[in-house]
């Protein structure tokens, strides 16, 4: 069996399976003795190299011959609806998977596709008219929270209920703190607060309203497969012309935005449903875009500023049961790739294999257990750039004039740092030093550039500290893996 899929599985050839997984092992392996340091990374990129191609071809292969097997049928229906934006130009949507695309119509047209899972070829009319797609223009606090105006309004009528019997001092503190972070928790949704919105969302896919689950399983002489699935399934695309901001919620069986001329946020909240093997695909957005907590394919061509959070793991882990013990394992790191920003990038990951390139603005990383690869073609803003992990591997490629301006730090406490930049260029950086937040002291290692470095300022010793705290104003480059492999590579 290759993969589950909707109502059933996709098959291959057994042999092929096998030299499939032989080949994904040893990706793997590369990638972590590359990530680790353990083998010489000249080595490892070469048979990378090698392996990359005929692992495609593999798939190539696989994707024309696998069978689809399915003990069930997949009924479909399509359903049109088009609908005006209220005066706001907000459109919020909620669906675990969809495709926005911007165009130049004066409205917003929806597709919604149903899919039904059936034993039979009969028609269920009253199941597909179940699925609908409902659209209301309202204001959406339960879903976006309220306005500071809206909160502090009602937050003078709590407060005047309670005249007669008032609040301690202490319970006013505790009354403040839980509305601050009820507050704090919205805050990246401030732009639908207070506004009336238009809102799409999909009915008839949960248990309350009346969707049910079946059991599927498929026998092979390799084992078997059982497992439970909704009957009702829905994807819905949506044509959105130029307006003042898009909200999609959900967000967790796969996602495509292309052209989209607005601001974009996504996130998982309302999510219903998911996908592993899914992935958030975003091209050609005109306008900021920010994402939380949403597993991230790809970005490209951002004519904004991005900001990202996705600390949250979506790779299918699992539990493994052998020789009285229990292994809780987990898949390896999603491939992530973010190219042609216009703007910032600010992107907080728990761990993804992160490519990065051509960022115009300010490249702020944190990976925190996954590989980064910055490739740096012309010179970088004068900001306080920094791409820090607590393990995973960092790698900046560059023209040695392309940093010769920036102030770089690479650094290590418990990792390895390499580079092959002259020691009369970039410095041997060993130092310890302490950490007036937490009260630590590190030992650090690497390197820094000399040119832009006076060996008389001291203020650099705390530079790490800083970096690593988000709090760094001085323009420059610091890249810090704290028990990782930091790579600084440079072109002449």
């Amino acid at each position: 069996m290759l993969k589950r899929t909707q109502g059933g599985a996709y098959f291959i050839a057994k042999d092929l399976k096998e030299k499939y997984d032989q080949l994904l092992s040893r990706l793997g392996q590369l990638k972590s003795d590359l990530a680790a340091g353990r083998l010489p990374a000249d080595d490892v990129l070469r048979e990378l190299k090698e392996l990359e191609p005929r692992l495609e071809e593999l798939r190539n292969e696989i994707e024309a011959r696998k069978v689809l097997v399915s003990p069930v049928k997949g009924q479909k229906q399509t359903e049109e609806i088009t609908l005006d934006l209220g005066p706001e130009q907000r459109l919020i949507i909620t669906a675990d998977q969809i495709h926005v695309v911007g165009w130049d119509g004066p409205q917003v047209k929806c597709v919604l596709e149903k899919m039904l899972l059936t034993a039979g070829d009969q028609p269920e009319t009253e199941e597909f008219q179940a699925i609908r797609l409902v659209h209301r223009h309202t204001r959406a606090s339960e879903l976006v929270g309220q306005s500071v105006q809206e909160r502090a309004a009602e937050e003078k009528a709590f407060l005047a209920e309670k005249r007669e019997k008032p609040l301690s001092d202490e319970q006013l503190a505790a009354r403040r703190s839980f509305v601050e972070n009820i507050q704090a928790g919205y805050a990246p949704l401030r732009d639908f607060q207070g506004k009336d919105v238009d809102l799409l969302t999909i009915e008839g896919l949960t248990y309350e309203q009346g969707n049910r689950q079946i059991t599927v399983g498929i026998r092979s002489d390799d084992g078997e497969s059982q497992g439970s699935e909704w009957r009702r399934h829905a994807s819905l695309t949506v044509y959105v012309p130029k307006c003042q901001g898009v909200l999609m919620r959900g967000c967790l069986k796969g996602v495509a935005v292309e052209g989209l001329q607005a601001p974009l946020t996504l996130t998982d909240a309302g999510s219903l449903d998911r996908d592993y093997d899914s992935q958030v695909m975003i091209k050609n957005v005109s306008g900021p875009v920010a994402i939380y907590n949403v597993p991230l394919g790809q970005l490209e061509q951002v004519h904004g500023d991005v900001k990202i959070v996705a600390t949250v793991e979506y790779a299918n882990t699992g539990t493994t049961h052998e020789s009285g013990q229990r292994t809780f394992y987990i898949p390896p790191p999603r491939d992530c790739k973010i190219v042609d920003v216009e703007g910032n990038l600010s992107a907080w990951f728990s761990r993804v294999n992160l490519t990065l390139a051509r960022i115009n603005g300010l490249v702020d990383v944190r990976n925190e257990a996954g590989s980064t690869n910055l490739t740096v073609n012309k010179k970088l803003a004068p900001l306080p750039h920094r791409i820090v992990s607590d393990s995973g591997r960092i790698e900046v490629q560059a023209h040695m004039s392309v940093l010769a301006d920036l102030s770089v730090m690479a650094l290590s406490d418990e990792g390895t740092v390499k580079t092959n930049a002259d020691q009369t260029i970039y410095d041997a950086a060993t130092f310890t030093t302490g950490n007036s937040v937490d009260g630590s002291r590190r030992n650090w290692r690497g390197v820094r550039s000399n040119a832009s470095a006076d060996r008389f300022d001291f203020t650099y010793f705390e530079r790490p500290a800083r970096v690593l705290e988000g709090t760094e104003t001085a323009p420059g480059l610091t890249i810090i893996s704290r028990s990782g492999v930091v790579v600084l590579r440079l072109k002449k």
